[in-house]
């Protein structure tokens, strides 16, 4: 925290006698020679709003014309818009339950809130958000780089699935029944982005052939650490070794845009020598048991080299494009926070209610993302005003 130029209340601490000889001191001017600041919120007063309606009597014609409240006064009382957006944002930024979400109002605000008010606020909210839906789709696929990530969730006592695709300044979440394919293209974004998509190596995003694929490299290490701790295989540490060397490489060029044509090749040669070398200790391996049926069954550390030879060009994309992360940590901090909803305040008892969550989430996470004041921005799209939509 730092001291503010012009607070907003000073306060004077003035002696009234001298410390010396006891002389009055109320009338002599003083000079300020230190100063100390603390922030504090004041208290929260309720403030209540009268709309009135009058009726007034043409003198020409004596025709009577009546005012119009304005849109979103629909009754004798009701909750004011920054109510609504704050218990919104209670809810579904930190997942606070509906009885406790009242309490809360209740003991801060002095304000009533029934528990079965705050599903109406949700659902007004969805609707509002109808356009910066649409608006946030068209944003996502004009961007150079997304994640991808998805997660179970529980709805109508199913296992259901919600996709994330985002970037530094917007996110997009979106529920479904299916984890594959036939989710993702509901959600709209994978079957018509262009760009790269970032994620883990889940064999249904290589179906969408528009995107370059690029993936997370974090899988990877973890992968890695571990076929080298517990099947000592020392081809996995150099790898490890590598793909951590590489991405140094890349900060240390951020500034010019590439590496080196040199670095390039030796990190190219030394992948494929140790894809080498891992291939050549796995052939040497008695292989596994068979089974009945399917196909001959491997070892993991096969298995990973498989994947890293097959897509050895979505591994290293990240030093090839460096507006490609290393890894897809952007879309596994957006996608976390839903299984704390899941935790916190349970399952979807409708999939009505898991597309109001996805929706307002989504709002709320771009917002945050784009620097809006959310408090306003809630607001603002309970009002159904222009702040709505997010422009490309």
């Amino acid at each position: 925290m730092a001291q503010v130029e012009n607070p907003d209340v000073v306060v004077t601490h003035a002696p009234t006698t001298c410390h010396g000889c006891g002389s009055d001191l109320s009338e002599i001017d003083g000079a300020c020679v230190e100063k100390r600041q603390a922030f504090d919120i004041p208290k929260p007063v309720v403030e209540v709003t009268e709309h009135q309606v009058e009726e007034k009597k043409c003198p020409c014609c004596g025709e009577v014309s009546r005012g119009i409240f304005p849109d979103g006064i629909k009754g004798p009382v009701q909750y004011g818009e920054r109510i609504r957006a704050l218990a919104v944002y209670f809810a579904h930024q930190h997942f606070i339950p509906a009885n406790r979400l009242c309490q809360v109002f209740e003991d801060v605000f002095g304000v009533a809130i029934s528990g079965g008010t705050c599903p109406n606020f949700d659902k007004g909210l969805f609707e509002k958000l109808d356009s910066f839906e649409e608006s946030l789709k068209a944003y996502l696929l004009a961007a150079n780089t997304l994640h991808f990530d998805e997660t179970g969730m529980r709805c109508e006592k199913k296992l259901h699935w919600v996709h994330v695709a985002s970037s530094q300044v917007a996110t997009l979440y979106t529920i479904h029944p299916k984890r594959g394919e036939v989710a993702m293209s509901v959600a709209g974004i994978l079957p018509r982005f262009k760009g790269t998509a970032v994620h883990d190596h889940w064999t249904p995003y290589f179906r969408y052939k528009e995107p370059k694929h690029g993936l997370c490299n974090a899988h990877h290490l973890r992968e890695l650490t571990s076929v080298h701790e517990q099947h000592k295989e020392n081809w996995a540490k150099r790898m490890e070794e590598l793909l951590i060397r590489a991405n140094k490489e890349v900060d240390d060029y951020k500034k010019q845009g590439s590496l080196p044509r040199q670095i390039l090749l030796q990190i190219e040669g030394d992948y494929a020598q140790i894809i080498k070398d891992g291939l050549k200790y796995h052939s040497e391996l008695p292989p596994l048991p068979k089974g009945k049926r399917g196909r001959q069954k491997q070892r993991a550390g096969k298995n990973l080299l498989d994947r890293l030879k097959e897509k050895s060009d979505c591994v290293l994309l990240f030093m090839y494009d460096f507006s490609v992360p290393f890894t897809n940590n952007q879309g596994e901090q957006d996608i976390r926070m839903v299984k704390l909803k899941q935790k916190i305040s349970g399952c979807f008892r409708t999939p009505d209610g898991g597309k109001i969550f996805c929706r307002i989430r989504s709002y709320i996470s771009t917002a945050r993302k784009q620097g809006w004041n959310i408090w306003d921005a809630l607001t603002d799209a309970i009002r159904g005003s222009g702040s709505v939509k997010i422009t490309v």
